[in-house]
């Protein structure tokens, strides 16, 4: 079993009661541990790689749409396609897996980003459409008259996009991080060896 690592064996002297009497029994029990070496490389490497990838939408000028957008459907698509060719080298197990969880949250943060973009991009919208307000002329006096602004316009213009970008160019590599640091740790505690077992040594 390439795929396993061989942590160690105990051996267990029970006694079975049957309709024809009571026999002693020999249990070996050997504890098996998943490698996780290949997986490292091959999907969790990968995929901190296009998380940190998405990032770069928060580096990009807000009128550059269709460039911010574009780079976060890259990441989800390529994420997709890597969480499909992970699946397929595990079994088909009706719970969740420790990968499943950490591909569904990185996916989390690549729709985070995602959304963010289009956030930015409505309140830029927002402040170029106040910035060129309507103008109507009054028909008595010949004057320009502004249209005035609406309320949810007021208040996303108190909102600015370098703001939210910058907040999002400290807050998501934070968070992502803190993420990885607590996945370590649970990975660590998660790990249960039987107290008697007998290490391959």
């Amino acid at each position: 079993l390439p795929e396993f690592n061989i942590l160690g064996h105990r051996q267990r002297l029970i006694e079975a009661s049957l309709s024809s009497g009571n026999y002693s029994r020999l249990l070996a029990d050997v504890q098996f541990n998943r490698a996780s070496g290949h997986y490292m490389i091959q999907i969790l490497l990968p995929t901190i790689l296009i998380v940190i990838m998405s990032w770069l939408v928060f580096w990009l000028s807000p009128e550059h749409v269709s460039a911010r957008v574009g780079l976060c459907a890259v990441s989800i698509l390529a994420l997709s396609t890597l969480m499909v060719s992970a699946n397929k080298e595990l079994p088909k197990i009706s719970y969740l897996k420790d990968l499943d969880i950490y591909l569904g949250v990185c996916m989390l943060y690549l729709l985070g980003a995602l959304m963010e973009c289009v956030f930015v991009s409505f309140i830029a919208q927002a402040i170029g459409a106040s910035k060129n307000t309507d103008v109507q002329l009054d028909p008595d006096r010949k004057v320009a008259k502004a249209t005035p602004k609406q309320g949810l316009q007021k208040i996303l213009l108190v909102l600015k996009p370098d703001n939210i970008d910058l907040f999002s160019k400290i807050g998501f590599p934070i968070a992502f991080a803190t993420f990885n640091v607590f996945w370590m740790v649970y990975r660590s505690a998660s790990k249960h060896v039987v107290d008697d077992l007998i290490p391959l040594n």
